[in-house]
């Protein structure tokens, strides 16, 4: 009994540490989304302001674009 206990314990184990695995690769993928979006967003903003092509709606749309680049560098 105690032998069929400790297989069940370690088949747990096995499936936890997989499950871990699993997760961790989903947030590297996550991560890297979030480092592409951060990166795309600076440079549309740089390059509007540079360029000095801005439109009302992109200043109404730099306020969420602010909050998204922080919220990206919070994360990662």
């Amino acid at each position: 009994m105690a032998i069929k206990k400790n297989l069940t314990d370690i088949a747990a184990v096995i499936e936890t540490e997989d499950k871990v695995r699993e997760k961790n690769a989903e947030l590297i993928v996550e991560k890297i989304d979030v480092a592409l979006l951060l990166g795309t967003c600076i440079i549309l903003i740089f390059g509007s302001l540079l360029m000095l092509n801005v439109t009302w709606l992109q200043w109404v749309l730099f306020i969420p674009a602010a909050i998204l680049i922080f919220l990206a560098i919070v994360s990662l």
